[in-house]
């Protein structure tokens, strides 16, 4: 903690920062620490949820730019309950005047990447205006 104390310390004011740890200690014994120190750096924790886990509940968002990584299943179908959850947070976090940031991806290669993108802005749209996607 202290090493990620004075990093963070040593980052300049003008950027939004966000934190992804590892260590299963920060997620059964420090979390509470980590999150009051990312908490005085104005710096968020990433939220990372592989599809049909549980390994980070999403309200543990700290700031006004939550961050959240998703890790998909190989086949996108086997991903609609984990991101139909994703849509109700970003939609919430969005509701709550927020600007969230969603990562999705799909180990090793990405190649069903944009279309799990597609779904989940249209989940996500259903809930709250985002807005046309880009071609």
């Amino acid at each position: 903690m202290p090493v990620l104390d004075r990093y963070l310390a040593s980052l300049p004011d003008k950027f939004d920062y966000v934190v992804e740890v590892r260590h299963p200690e920060f997620f059964i014994g420090a979390d509470k620490e980590l999150n009051a120190l990312l908490l005085r750096h104005k710096a968020d924790r990433a939220l990372y949820r592989a599809s049909g886990s549980d390994t980070l509940h999403p309200n543990h968002a700290l700031s006004r730019h939550p961050f959240a990584r998703f890790m998909s299943q190989p086949l996108v179908e086997d991903n609609m309950t984990s991101l139909e959850v994703w849509a109700k947070t970003v939609a919430d976090w969005i509701a709550e005047g927020r600007v969230p940031f969603f990562f999705l991806h799909h180990a090793p290669d990405d190649l069903h990447a944009p279309r799990l993108v597609r779904l989940f802005h249209g989940l996500l749209s259903k809930r709250v205006n985002v807005g046309e996607m880009p071609d």
